[in-house]
Formats: C-alpha cells, structure tokens, sequence
C-alpha cells in the first residue's frame, strides 16, 4: 500500500514540473524524441492520479484538477538548413556566327573549270609532288588560247598547221617536218613511251582530252629530270622547263651564258633568257615574230601572266 501511495504522489509531483520541462528548448532530433515520450508518461501519470484523487485527499494531500484535458505541447521543430537548388543542365545557346566572306576564284575559260578535275587527277598519278601544280593549266592556255573567248581555248580540237609543224590540242602536241616532208621529230611517238598510260594511245584517239593532259604532265615531268645543271631557285627553274617544253632543251642557251661575262647559267630570268642560238628572223606563219622571240615571251606568258589566276584551282 506504502509502494502505491508513493507512485501516485510521485506522479502528481511530475504533473506539476511538466509545464517546466516542455520549456526547454530540445536542440537536436534524439532529444526531442525523449520529450516526447517522456511527457506520454508524464499524461499517463496524471490520469492515474486522477482516479486516485479522493484517497490522495483523505490523506491530507492537495491535487490540483486535473480532470480536463491537457493542452497539448507544441513542440518546435528544429530549423533545418534550406536545401540548395539543383541546377537545372540546359544547352547553352550560342547567336550563330556571321557568314565568313568568301573571296570569289578568279574568272577562267568555262572549259578550263570544266577539265580541271582531269588536270588535278593527271597531276595526282604522274607527279603528285610538283611543286607548282598551276604551271599545268597556265601552258594550256598559253598553248590552246588565242583569246579567252575564241572557240579553240582549252579545246582539245585545237590545231595549229604550218609547212614546218603540226602541233594538235591542249598542249599542241608536235610533229615537225623538214624541208622535204620528212619527220623531224614526233612528240606523239615519244610521249607514248614515257608513261604506261599512254602507251595504247592511238592515232585516231588524239582528240581525247584526257590523254593529252596527262601527255603535258609526263613530257614536263621528263624534261624536269632532263634539267641536271645547277638552278638558282624554284622560280629559275619553272622558266627552265617551261622553255623546254616550247623550245626543247635550252642547254644550248646555257652554254652561251657560261662563255659570256656576267651572265649567271643558273639563272633564267634577266640571265639565259637573254642568250640562244635561235634564230632571230621574223616568220610570218608566227606572227612575223622570231623563234628567238618566242621562246623568250613564253615563261614568262606562262608563268607571270596566266599562272596566278589557276592556284587557287591547283593550290600551289
């Protein structure tokens, strides 16, 4: 009985001291959870006393009423950080760049644009590393081109006929003839066999364009490697060959700069190109020009006049 009175009158005591505890501030997450259990316990308690309240009395003990019911306790909840916004991933969007300004090709004859891919490829298998791929277009205008616009330009049909020569299409093939008729060489014959390709070329086939720009690539290639003298650069060296495929091999003209004082044999420009053995009478059937004449305005018609306008076709 002694054990029953002590828990009823430990009960009350802890009704009283409940508005006191659920003062405290409860710091961290654990703790409240105690609170809270601890205050269930504390109710039940009061409940209890409740029922025993007129025995509590009868012993001389005051218990405040407790017979309504207990407010509940707001117990506050701790503050939690404010979670950080997950950044949403979107493609960034670029404003598109303004259009490059792009420089126009240079105007050539319309059935240059339309062989050039035949030139590229000719390049491409016989001499893929000549070092100035435009030199192949400029001679073929130099050789086929009268004017810009006259029907023979780039024209594989292009002829020219005298009683010393026939020279036929873009690279005026050559067939010269003495006095008598006779052959005094034959390009055609020769180019045929200085490439495999070539070599079945017949005759009556002449007129194929294909054919006669890897003819101008292969002789050109075979009179770079006939050209064994010291040159003085690149640029010598183009008007070397370029008068050897107009005028054949101009060692000759060499050997008379060597012989001549201030003369510089490894140079073309302003040096060679000032001596040869040609002759300098005028030919009506040339333009009353000279062979002289001829050979001299052609590295230069090649090279300076008609070249720069093709590189951006060839690339060098």
């Amino acid at each position: 009985m002694r054990i029953r009175y002590s828990v009823l009158l430990l009960s009350a005591l802890l009704a009283i001291g409940c508005s006191k505890k659920v003062e405290q501030e409860v710091k961290q997450s654990e703790q409240l959870a105690e609170t809270v259990d601890a205050n269930s316990d504390v109710q039940g308690a009061v409940l209890e006393a409740v029922k025993e309240q007129p025995v509590l009395q009868e012993i001389g003990i005051n218990v405040p009423d407790v017979s309504l019911p207990v407010e509940p306790v707001e117990v506050p909840k701790p503050e939690l950080p404010a979670p950080t916004p997950t950044p949403i991933a979107t493609e960034q969007v670029h404003p598109p760049e303004p259009a490059k300004p792009t420089t126009p090709l240079p105007k050539i004859p319309a059935n240059a644009e339309k062989l050039m891919p035949d030139v590229i490829a000719a390049i491409d298998e016989v001499w893929p590393d000549m070092p100035m791929r435009s030199y192949f277009p400029a001679q073929i205008e130099a050789e086929s081109c009268i004017t810009l616009t006259h029907s023979k330009c780039w024209n594989p049909r292009a002829e020219l006929k005298t009683s010393r020569e026939y020279g036929f299409g873009l690279g005026q093939i050559t067939i010269a003839y003495r006095a008598d008729g006779s052959e005094r060489f034959n390009v055609f014959n020769e180019v045929k066999t200085q490439h495999p390709s070539l070599r079945n070329w017949a005759w009556e086939d002449r007129y194929n364009p294909r054919m006669q720009i890897m003819a101008i690539v292969v002789k050109n290639k075979v009179n770079w490697g006939a050209i064994k003298w010291p040159v003085a650069d690149l640029d010598n060296r183009m008007a070397f060959l370029a008068t050897f495929y107009n005028g054949g091999n101009p060692i000759k003209d060499r050997n008379l700069c060597v012989n001549t004082a201030g003369c510089d044999p490894s140079r073309w420009w302003g040096n060679v190109e000032k001596y040869s053995i040609k002759s300098k009478t005028p030919l009506k059937e040339y333009g009353n020009r000279s062979l002289f004449q001829i050979s001299r305005e052609y590295p230069r018609k090649v090279l300076i006049e008609r070249r720069p306008k093709y590189v951006p076709y060839t690339g060098t």
